[in-house]
């Protein structure tokens, strides 16, 4: 019953409605300029200021309970998108999948080839290749010549960077 008359009352007189919603609308606005809200809009500002929150935020700074490790390749003829590259990539990543030690402190430890990121892996699908099927990988990538490693990486780059030619 309420609904119809205000509908009734918009399909009426639509012009005065939209003025009325367009001055609501600015005096909110003007509301907000004039009166903004006190105090900041990040996550300290909502919670308490007390030793409990102090101590977790010390301990969260203070112990990492994960750390990155960098692995750096370097290539003896200073280009590293050779297929002898690739596979000498893929077999650090193989030993490393393999080490016990490193398997069970990965953050998937049930599979932790997930957790390694590496180049050969994101061209794997250009090359017809599975990146969870590293033994495979190697083979496909000893058998490719260095200009279809390149092509590859061209391609892969464009997907990732298409504003790059």
């Amino acid at each position: 019953m309420l609904l119809q008359k205000i509908g009734e009352t918009v399909t009426k007189k639509p012009l005065a409605i939209v003025v009325g919603v367009n001055v609501i609308t600015i005096l909110m606005v003007a509301q907000l300029a004039l009166n903004p809200q006190d105090g900041t809009v990040s996550q300290s500002s909502f919670l308490p200021d007390n030793e409990a929150i102090s101590a977790l935020e010390d301990i969260g700074d203070k112990f990492v309970t994960e750390y990155p490790v960098d692995i750096l390749v370097y290539s003896n003829n200073n280009d590293i998108l050779t297929s002898d590259a690739f596979v000498e990539i893929l077999e650090i990543e193989i030993a490393l999948i393999e080490n016990e030690l490193v398997a069970n402190n990965s953050l998937t430890s049930s599979n932790p080839s997930t957790d390694i990121v590496a180049i050969p892996n994101y061209l794997a699908p250009f090359v017809e290749g599975d990146a969870s099927d590293l033994p495979q990988l190697k083979d496909i990538y000893a058998d490719k010549t260095d200009h279809r490693q390149r092509k590859s990486f061209t391609c892969w780059s464009r997907n990732q960077h298409p504003w790059r030619i």
